[in-house]
């Protein structure tokens, strides 16, 4: 099937979804959101989109096949390029696939304690313990863990509270990612 002829919007290959621009804006923009690798074919006479991200790329239409192939490829090998697991540079930025935020000091600390983690739970004693060594309490860490994940969610990170025990810090859920895999 050639390019022109495949379902847009859909996964191509396992690993990157091609979208028209301007038309697909909208799912491209939710896409950058999940950290979903994306190549946009940009229609005739549209301006290009204002691609800041490693994992979205766009070619002009009409399109060779050889070109869109050389652009899956190299988003590809960008997205294996960015960790699968977000880092903190000890200056407050938090990244997650070649996106990044900054955080407060505060908030590092909870979000360090949670990387260290990453996809595993983490006891609410021991945030309270690590984060406030000189005593802190449930409800202090619920409102900066609250204030964490609006921070975190553009980057595509998600906290999620594990009842009883603590919180787990992931990435876009399976559920998230199996609605555009079409």
């Amino acid at each position: 099937m050639s390019t022109a002829d495949a379902p847009l919007g859909y996964w191509i290959n396992q690993d990157v979804v091609i979208l028209r621009w301007p038309e697909q804006r909208a799912e491209a923009d939710r896409l950058a959101q999940l950290a979903v690798p994306r190549l946009l074919l940009v229609e005739p006479g549209a301006p290009p989109p204002g691609t800041v991200s490693c994992l979205e790329d766009w070619v002009r239409m009409p399109v060779d096949d050889g070109d869109v192939r050389a652009r899956l490829e190299t988003l590809v090998h960008r997205a294996g390029e960015h960790p699968a697991v977000p880092s903190l540079d000890g200056h407050g930025q938090l990244s997650f696939r070649g996106q990044r935020v900054v955080l407060s000091p505060l908030d590092e600390r909870i979000a360090a304690i949670l990387v260290a983690a990453f996809d595993r739970g983490v006891a609410e004693a021991d945030l309270l313990r690590d984060v406030w060594p000189n005593g802190g309490h449930a409800g202090k860490l619920r409102v900066h863990i609250s204030r964490l994940r609006k921070r975190i969610a553009p980057i595509g990170l998600r906290i999620k509270a594990i009842r009883s025990f603590g919180y787990r810090l992931h990435g876009p859920n399976p559920a998230d990612l199996s609605e555009i895999r079409q």
